[in-house]
């Protein structure tokens, strides 16, 4: 577990991901706090695609009282890494969240945007999954390599630069050595 930081001037969050064919759904990583009705940001993985979200509180499916943004992509391939950067500007609004993918932004679509304030981050970050026995079962069926957290919101220049200065550092070594989660 990683303790990230303040995210109110921004966060972004990179890492590479092979993903298996699945059906169900999962973290790739998350910082969320249980606790505190799951105040956080995570990285999720919805049959073949990628979800993000920001939430101030949320209480179940549907529930009124949530408040969150969540954004979604369209389907990704599996069996091949993918370098994916999701970048928080540290605001509320609709545009607050991004996902790059190969350092390209990808096109999303908010599903749920009910996020009033800002968040704040105080749940260490988690590889694989999320905290919470309601998601004991629910680990992320994949491999995962090349964690990086930057304080700031990531532009589009910067996912492309980030993308590209790694890919020749991989070109070096062939493959991105990987963290295999079960």
């Amino acid at each position: 577990q990683l303790q990230l930081p303040d995210a109110s001037q921004g966060i972004s969050i990179s890492c590479w991901i092979k993903l298996r064919p699945v059906l169900q759904y999962s973290a790739v990583w998350s910082s969320m706090d249980p606790s505190e009705e799951f105040r956080g940001i995570d990285l999720w993985l919805e049959p073949s695609c990628l979800a993000a979200h920001i939430k101030q509180a949320y209480y179940g499916p549907n529930d009124p009282r949530n408040r969150l943004l969540k954004i979604i992509s369209e389907p990704i391939l599996n069996h091949t890494w993918h370098h994916v950067l999701v970048a928080y500007d540290g605001k509320a609004s609709v545009d607050s969240l991004r996902i790059y993918l190969n350092g390209k932004q990808l096109q999303t679509e908010p599903i749920e945007k009910t996020l009033e304030e800002p968040i704040t981050l105080s749940h260490p970050l988690t590889l694989g999954g999320r905290v919470g026995e309601q998601f004991k079962g629910l680990r992320f069926s994949g491999d995962v390599s090349g964690l990086s957290v930057m304080t700031k919101f990531a532009s589009a220049a910067e996912a492309i630069e980030l993308y590209e200065s790694e890919i020749v550092g991989l070109a070096r070594t062939e493959k991105p050595s990987s963290t295999q989660q079960q």
